[in-house]
This record gives C-alpha cells, structure tokens and sequence, in this order.
C-alpha cells in the first residue's frame, strides 16, 4: 500500500510541518484531554482527492465549512456528542451536506463513521462491497489525546452484513482498524503553530474469498481544533486501487 507522504505539504503556504519541541513559539493548550467546541462556531478546511496511482492531490479544490450546530448530546448510544454540520464546494462524494458526530470521554476522541471515507467515495468499490451504498462502521477511536508515542489500540473491530449482487447478494465482511501513536506534531496554520496529536490508522476490510481492501490513514488532532489534518491514503484493492482524500484545516470562519 502507498502512503502518499508527499502529499502533506501539498500546500506549503497554508500548512507546513515540524516536530513538536522544534518551534519555540508553541502554547500548549492547559485542557490536553479534550477538544472543546462551542455551539455556533464554523471551522475551515480545504479537501483533495489523492491520486490512485501517485497519491498526489488532483482534481478541484474542495472547500468545507464545518459548523457547530449542537454539543453534549447523545448518538446512536454515545454521550457527550458534538454535532457538526458540513458544506461543502466540491464534495468527492457529490453529497454538498453532511454530519460529522464527534465523541469524547477521558481524552478518547471518537469520531463516527470513521476511516472509510476514501472507500466510501468511489463508487466502484460499493458497487462490489454494499451495492452501491456507503459502509457505516459506526464509531471508531480516532485518537487518544493523552497517548505516548508507541501507544496502540484498535479503533475498530467489527464484523458487517453487507449486500452485494455482484458477490451473490448477502455477505459478511470483517473490518480492523489498528492504531499506532506517532511523535506529537506541530502544524503551522495561516502561521500559527497547533500542537497536535499523530496517529496512523492501518484499516483492513475482508470480505472471505471475495474482496479485500486495505487503507492507511494519517490523522492529526489537537486539543485547539479537533482534527487539523487528515490523509486518507489511496485504499489497495484486490487487481486495482481507490483514490485517497487529504483534508487540512486552514482555520475558524468568522
């Protein structure tokens, strides 16, 4: 599988990276166990698909604007849910609007639905996966905002009923996603440094005799602003491979 590390400094005016430790100009925030949204609040990123092949960005710009519409409710037997309304200009998906839930508890950082989101974008993948619809996973750990470098976990170990005509209608598949803490990273955003916390997911979706998948992704959280970064690396597909999406805040709307 190729992890597209190129593709991190697609943008160097916006977005340029460094070691935690090597900036002297970091504030560390004093809350380090949980994202605090506020009701109302409106974050933006800009978005690419990442080559099949090379893994580099291609294809128009999207622009997304995320807002807070609520927080500490509940979802889908979670507590502590924020939600977060998404615009956006030129979506992969084709979707302009859609929901991002967000958990937290004890420096979890849960996030729904999360990981499969390049899978979920290409239209030939759920073709032969769940005819045609999107894989939901539920939630899944995204990061640990307390986690050491080394740290692992799963953040996701779940066995699916999917429905594919192409493999002869009702299937089970299996999907893992295994999780290992990088070293804390410092993002610079419109020349501000975020610390935040790195984490690689290795994602693996089966389906016995069939079909397999497999995807990295590199996700970035800080206590500041929830994720800063996101690569959701080109997926390795059984005789082809899906494009991936790059995701990378480029600050608050006022």
């Amino acid at each position: 599988m190729k992890r597209s590390k190129l593709a991190i400094w697609s943008i160097p005016i916006l977005v340029t990276m460094a070691f935690a430790g090597c900036s002297n100009t970091v504030t560390t925030p004093t809350n380090n166990t949980q994202v605090s949204y506020t009701k109302g609040d409106s974050y933006g990123y800009h978005a690419f698909v990442l080559n099949a092949t090379s893994g580099q960005p291609s294809g128009t710009t999207d622009t997304i604007t995320s807002t807070i519409a609520a927080t500490d409710g509940t979802f889908d037997s979670m507590v502590n849910v924020t939600t977060i309304l998404n615009s956006h200009t030129h979506p992969a998906s084709g979707t302009s609007l859609d929901t991002t839930y967000i958990s937290q508890n004890n420096g979890n950082f849960y996030h729904y639905n999360y990981g499969l989101e390049a899978l979920n974008n290409d239209a030939a993948v759920l073709a032969i996966a769940n005819s045609g619809k999107s894989i939901e996973v539920g939630w899944v750990l995204q990061a640990k905002l307390s986690a050491n470098s080394g740290d692992k976990w799963i953040g996701v170990n779940d066995t699916l009923s999917l429905n594919s005509p192409t493999l002869g209608g009702a299937v089970t598949a299996y999907l893992t996603d295994n999780v290992t803490e990088e070293g804390d990273t410092t993002i610079s955003v419109n020349n501000s440094p975020v610390v935040t916390k790195h984490s690689v997911h290795n994602i693996s979706l089966s389906i016995p005799g069939s079909f397999s998948a497999e995807e990295t992704v590199d996700t970035y959280v800080s206590v500041a602003d929830g994720t800063v970064l996101n690569i959701d690396h080109p997926t390795s597909l059984v005789g082809s491979a899906a494009p991936g999406l790059e995701t990378i805040f480029i600050g608050k709307v006022d």
